[in-house]
């Protein structure tokens, strides 16, 4: 199981491309975008070995957001995590 982000770092307003990359085809991942709290989870379906998921960057994920994604094969658990970096945007700064 892998994740794989074309970029560390995106800013709030784009969207990041995140493939999912699988052991073998027909599998389903449990994919979820946590920080501070658990934003999203979602059960993909990968029908081949991967699977793009386009995530949009909101102001709740700065500083950082972490993406994670788990896979049952064969009686073993895969697993992975990405962090994200998403900086500040002069209206989310608290000294302003």
């Amino acid at each position: 199981m892998e994740i794989i982000a074309d970029k560390d770092t995106f800013r709030v307003g784009q969207t990041a491309p995140v493939m999912l990359v699988a052991n073998a085809p027909d599998r389903y991942v449990l994919f979820s975008v946590e920080g501070e709290d658990l934003y999203s989870y979602q059960l993909v379906h990968l029908e081949g070995t991967v699977k793009l998921v386009e995530l949009a960057v909101e102001e709740k994920h700065v500083p950082n957001m972490f993406l994670n994604a788990a896979l049952v094969s064969d009686r073993q658990i895969f697993t992975d995590t990405k962090q994200i970096i998403v900086p500040p945007t002069k209206t989310s700064s608290p000294w302003t």
